[in-house]
């Protein structure tokens, strides 16, 4: 059986950022504060590879902002990675 994840209700809200974002409800500057914040949480040891997809999505998402002027295509590409992938968490353990 899955386990189920540590971190459910950090992930949702990420989720629903990542929503917000694709609306034009919020900019990358939220986006990128809720991403760190959820990294920032993730401390299991069994939950490693989780953080190091957002540690990696967040890396990503400075690169596109501060090198990239926030080519709104890369953002939306980024950001439908990190909803697959929280989906995907979300969905362990049959969450």
């Amino acid at each position: 059986m899955a386990k189920a994840p540590t971190y459910p209700r950090q992930a949702r809200r990420l989720l629903e950022k990542c929503a917000s974002y694709r609306a034009g409800v919020i900019g990358i500057a939220e986006l990128h504060a809720e991403l760190r914040e959820l990294e920032n949480a993730v401390a299991d040891v069994e939950e490693k590879p989780f953080r190091d997809f957002l540690f990696n999505a967040e890396a990503d998402l400075d690169v596109i902002r501060f090198v990239h002027d926030g080519d709104p295509m890369e953002v939306e590409e980024l950001v439908r990675a990190i909803e697959n992938r929280l989906e995907e968490y979300l969905g362990q353990g049959g969450q």
